[in-house]
């Protein structure tokens, strides 16, 4: 029984004969036309862009959805893309973009079973090794001691603290800290030990 695309296509492209009939629909919907259209779909399909659309989906997720739609268009495409290698193939080139599964794509694999069983490995171990910098971060602040040099005389240098002689105006005024000029057209003098 047609339902959809397929029944609205029938009523408005009625033939004499069943058989025409068929063969229209069939070249319509499975013609050169539809596996090019496939081929196009086919090449634009990667793990990353899969990530993108499912947001609340894990990496996991998203790989088992990705095969799923390729298993599913490859029977779209000619004959000769419908081998089992050329999935593999495109597994791999698929989810090369994802740092998650380097490891995994980096390997040969024997088999399509094979491969998703590594990438599955490679997105549990990246996810695990990242997670765990995420709960336990590293300290990395680094202070630094400085003390900068005045160029002015000591009688005219600012305090940094506003006296209580002076107004809330000034109080609220920023203070001038001496810059040092560098001339960054001049390599810079090594030093000496």
């Amino acid at each position: 029984m047609l339902t959809g695309l397929a029944l609205t296509h029938y009523y408005q492209n009625k033939k004499d004969t069943w058989e025409a009939m068929e063969s229209h629909i069939r070249n319509f919907f499975e013609g050169p036309t539809y596996q090019f259209k496939m081929q196009i779909k086919w090449d634009n399909m990667n793990l990353a862009r899969t990530i993108y659309e499912n947001p609340g989906k894990s990496t996991t997720e998203c790989l088992n959805l990705l095969v799923d739609k390729l298993q599913m268009v490859q029977y779209s495409l000619k004959e000769a893309m419908r081998h089992p290698d050329v999935l593999q193939s495109k597994i791999v080139t698929a989810c090369m973009t994802v740092p998650a599964c380097h490891l995994a794509v980096s390997e040969a694999s024997i088999d399509l079973g094979d491969l998703i069983s590594k990438l599955h490995s490679s997105i549990m171990s990246y996810e695990a090794k990242h997670s765990s910098q995420y709960e336990h971060p590293t300290v990395d602040s680094h202070f630094t001691d400085r003390k900068f040099h005045n160029s002015r005389p000591p009688n005219e240098q600012r305090s940094l603290l506003p006296s209580s002689s002076s107004s809330s105006a000034n109080a609220l005024r920023p203070l001038r800290l001496p810059y040092r000029q560098h001339d960054h057209t001049q390599p810079r003098a090594k030093a000496k030990y």
